[in-house]
């Protein structure tokens, strides 16, 4: 498995990371597979929306797969032309948006399916992504050592956390909860604590 998720109550939990493109739902009291959810490709990570109702996967391919979490049915695609692989995606607190890795960070309009804009500049793609609390600002992780801060209705990045220092490819990116630090996840056993500009 490359990615667990827990239900925002607690409840339930999703896996995802199976070369047969599944994703499973489970019970988290008794331990028993609700549902299991079968995508097209490679699934290499899965989330749930902020009111627990959806989730969203990615893997392999150019495609995320947006899911109704009671039914097991999807709800539509999220799709570009470019066949990436997808190890991170993520809600906005809000539910509407969602962010993607790839060779570039993705931000998507969840309703629609369509594409709002890129987050770009990568030497070799995006490893993780996640959203600010308040759903204003995104991190991004990168490959090539970077941790990036960008404001997410302008595309603009805010600031290179990780400029001038060799950090490693990143593995991971966290907000915490107020939104004034941040973590990465490097590859190996390193994690960096971050201070972010208001």
């Amino acid at each position: 498995m490359y990615s667990v998720a827990f239900s925002p109550d607690g409840r339930r939990a999703l896996s995802a990371g199976s070369w047969d493109g599944t994703v499973r739902l489970w019970d988290v009291e008794s331990g028993q597979e609700i549902r299991l959810i079968k995508t097209p490709s490679l699934v290499l990570t899965a989330v749930f929306s902020p009111d627990g109702r959806r989730a969203l996967s990615g893997g392999g391919g150019p495609a995320l797969h947006l899911w109704d979490v009671e039914s097991g049915r999807e709800i539509r695609r999220l799709e570009e032309n470019e066949n990436d692989e997808r190890w991170s995606v993520a809600f906005s607190p809000d539910g509407r948006r969602a962010l993607s890795s790839g060779r570039v960070a993705h931000l998507w309009d969840v309703e629609s399916g369509r594409e709002i804009r890129r987050f770009e500049g990568f030497q070799y793609g995006v490893n993780g992504v996640a959203f600010s609390p308040d759903g204003r600002r995104a991190l991004t992780g990168a490959q090539e050592g970077s941790v990036r801060l960008w404001d997410v209705e302008s595309g603009r990045e805010i600031r290179n956390l990780s400029e001038n220092l060799s950090i490693g490819a990143v593995a991971d990116v966290a907000f915490s909860p107020d939104g004034k630090r941040a973590l990465s996840a490097q590859a190996g056993s390193v994690i960096f604590l971050w201070g972010l500009p208001e």
